[in-house]
């Protein structure tokens, strides 16, 4: 959204929700449910696997390298993929209480603070994020060949 600062500059809204101290239960049913309507291609839980994985914060062009990896690059090189990490996920999840952005460093953070998370905890998230990746393939898979793949995350879900 585009809106005009006192200065009459223009700006992007970049999340209507105040930076707060999510805990690991709230940030794994968004993960893991939450997001997946959402949910047009792997992007959004690449990035947020990547956001985790770091502490909780990762510059464009580090998320967009995760994403044309797990993408396998089928659209084109990496510099493609930091304009789609901009318009698609990036976009999206600022538009939940989970991510910002801050402009100065390009870099996109989590508004939970997985730094004190135990890795335990953290393994779960991060294994969330995959499965919702293989969800997401299986999804499409399954559409094109006319059956459904159980995605098998509610496993993850109980932890």
């Amino acid at each position: 959204m585009e809106t005009l600062d006192p200065d009459g500059e223009y700006f992007r809204f970049r999340n209507p929700y105040p930076s707060g101290n999510h805990g690991f239960q709230e940030l794994k049913r968004f993960i893991a449910v939450e997001m997946r309507p959402t949910m047009r291609a792997i992007y959004q839980p690449v990035f947020m696997r990547t956001l985790i994985q770091l502490g909780g914060a990762a510059s464009n062009s580090k998320i967009a390298r995760d994403i044309f990896e797990e993408d396998g690059g089928r659209l084109g090189g990496q510099n493609l993929y930091e304009g789609i990490v901009r318009k698609t996920p990036g976009d999206v999840l600022l538009r939940t209480p989970w991510v910002t952005f801050d402009e100065a460093s390009d870099e996109y953070r989590l508004t939970a603070d997985v730094s004190g998370f135990s890795e335990h905890a953290l393994n779960i998230l991060i294994g969330i994020c995959d499965e919702t990746v293989n969800w997401y393939r299986d999804k499409t898979t399954s559409k094109q060949s006319g059956w459904i793949k159980n995605p098998g995350i509610e496993k993850l879900i109980e932890i």
